[in-house]
């Protein structure tokens, strides 16, 4: 779903004064980059999926930038505020799913280093709190709000190699006083997980469970019900199930759809029931990408990704629409949909083939509105108010762009639209030995060597290899293996890279250098940049004993 952010020490935005040569008609504005790019060494991949909302009459856009959460406040003019970090894993990249509430207050689930959290920030900006979620290896989280402004959050943890289990835990509106609301699973590892409010309280929760194929589940806690009911496999076929969502009607309907390679297809679950019908086909088509949000008329709206081309309908579904050009590419592409309370249905996705932002109404306009990345996925989301429609993006170097449409929006001029991407880099890091010399003075105290490598763009590495000595010329050789070297970080220009010799390494070379022999290195070096091209070089090293010296 589209309300999905990331935790944030929010800077408000007030008294915005509208720019002279705004309009009086709703246009798009010029994109703005509201999240700068972690870094150049980072690459897109450190920035976690952007997500808009719109609260207490302000645009709220969140998302995981390097180790940060980041979350940033705006006008219907486009106009943003500094992103104010709410969160900071001190290292681990992190990923994030927020829920905006109507009055500007945030929920935000964030995972960084297999840990989870929740984060919660108050209407005026001010963080209520950070909860820290019991369990290891939380890497798919998802949260929502309820009607009546309690926080959900769902979460998968991996305590082992077998061991998973898809908790809950809520709190009370205002709250970061998160307490355990169940286990949805307890055995099946899981993902993709969204979560969704309805009326009296209810909730929902979706993800992909894991039997002999993904399959799209939902869990519903109903109105008034103080536990989540069995969750409910919906999914099936041959191919795993993609993107689950849910949300619900305004009746209290809950209505679920999900992605195939085979087709979409949706299922609902009327007020009362305690089972979903059965899945109807949503649209024809390969899906990959689905993005389901609730109306202002009390339906629901989707988008749909695949086969070269997104759909996009309301409910009840009995067909839907493409939306903007078809195209050609290996990339499906990310979908998100809204409706405003005008009842104007608008997809916003990413064309993988030239990374132009289309944002289409449904029976109206395509209109370009910026660029992500080319031959890739770029992420997007888009939310609408009554006096705005805001679509955020990640571009191709990791930074978060939105764009406004709105009376008060400056209207984009063609040239104001951003660089156009380049193509995606495919080329792999070429690297080389720096130091001066590949002939090294070792003793029998030698525990490690030295040794200088550059690579023609920013790029880590992995260093494996063997120690391999002769006592003589008759002499079996021995082969010792090397611990690996590795780093977790691109880092451009020279860097070190240091070579422990292990115990039998050790033993081997003590051997050698008491009989005035030495070895040899035989090392292979893989680098990588920051989009995961890898190249491969070998070094060959050779170790002589370092001369005696004699006094006299």
């Amino acid at each position: 779903m589209n309300l999905r952010l990331a935790p944030v020490g929010v800077a408000l935005v007030a008294g915005l004064a509208v720019p002279a040569g705004a309009s009086a008609v709703p246009h798009w504005s010029a994109p703005a980059v509201v999240i700068p790019s972690p870094g150049p060494s980072t690459g897109p991949a450190a920035t976690s999926v952007p997500q808009v909302g719109i609260g207490g009459g302000r645009s709220v856009l969140a998302a995981g930038s390097g180790n940060r959460a980041l979350l940033a406040r705006g006008s219907a003019a486009n106009v943003f505020a500094s992103p104010v970090a709410v969160a900071d894993s001190g290292g681990a990249p992190v990923g994030t799913d927020t829920a905006v509430g109507g009055d500007g207050s945030v929920v935000v689930g964030w995972a960084a280093g297999g840990v989870g959290h929740v984060t919660v920030v108050a209407p005026s900006g001010a963080i209520v709190g950070t909860a820290d979620l019991p369990g290891a290896g939380v890497n798919a989280i998802g949260v929502g709000l309820a009607s009546d402004g309690s926080a959900v959050v769902a979460y998968r943890t991996k305590a082992s190699a077998s061991s998973y289990s898809l908790h809950v835990a809520t709190a009370p509106a205002g709250s970061a006083a998160f307490v355990d609301a169940g286990t949805l699973e307890s055995a099946a590892p899981t993902d993709s997980i969204d979560v969704a409010g309805g009326p009296g309280g209810a909730v929902a929760v979706a993800y992909r469970k894991l039997a002999s194929k993904y399959r799209a589940t939902v869990a519903v806690r109903a109105a008034g019900a103080s536990a989540f009911e069995a969750s409910q496999v919906l999914g099936g076929g041959d191919q795993d199930d993609q993107s689950p969502q849910v949300a619900f009607d305004a009746d209290g309907t809950v209505v679920a759809a999900w992605g195939n390679p085979a087709g979409a297809l949706w299922a609902t679950r009327g007020v009362g029931a305690t089972s979903f019908s059965a899945p109807a086909a949503l649209g024809a088509g390969a899906a990959f990408s689905v993005d389901l949000e609730s109306t202002p008329g009390g339906g629901t709206a989707v988008a749909v990704a695949g086969d070269g081309s997104v759909r996009a309908g309301v409910q009840p579904f009995a067909s839907l629409a493409q939306a903007g050009p078809s195209f050609t590419s290996q990339f499906s592409g990310l979908a998100a949909v809204t409706t405003s309370p005008a009842g104007v249905t608008s997809a916003v996705w990413v064309n993988p083939t030239d990374g132009a932002v289309h944002a289409v109404d449904l029976g109206g306009a395509d209109q370009v509105i910026g660029y992500g990345s080319k031959d890739t996925v770029t992420p997007v989301g888009v939310a609408s108010s009554a006096d705005r429609t805001v679509a955020v993006w990640t571009d191709q170097d990791g930074a978060v762009s939105a764009a406004t449409r709105s009376e008060s929006a400056v209207p984009a001029s063609p040239g104001s639209l951003g660089p156009k991407p380049s193509g995606r880099d495919a080329s792999a890091p070429k690297v080389k030995y720096v130091s001066v010399t590949k002939r090294l003075r070792v003793t029998t105290k030698t525990k490690t060597i030295k040794f200088k490598i550059k690579c023609s763009e920013a790029c880590k590495y992995l260093l494996t290899g063997s120690l391999r000595t002769q006592l003589s010329s008759k002499a079996r050789r021995s082969i010792a293996p090397l611990p690996p070297v590795t780093t977790t970080k691109v880092r451009s220009g020279v860097q070190t890279v240091t070579v422990k010799f292990g115990t039998l390494a050790r033993r081997d070379l003590t051997k050698a250098l008491k009989k005035h022999h030495g070895g040899q290195l035989f090392l292979v070096l893989e680098a990588s940049d920051a989009t995961g091209n890898g190249g491969r070089t070998r070094i060959q090293l050779t170790l002589q004993p370092k001369p005696v010296k004699h006094h006299r």
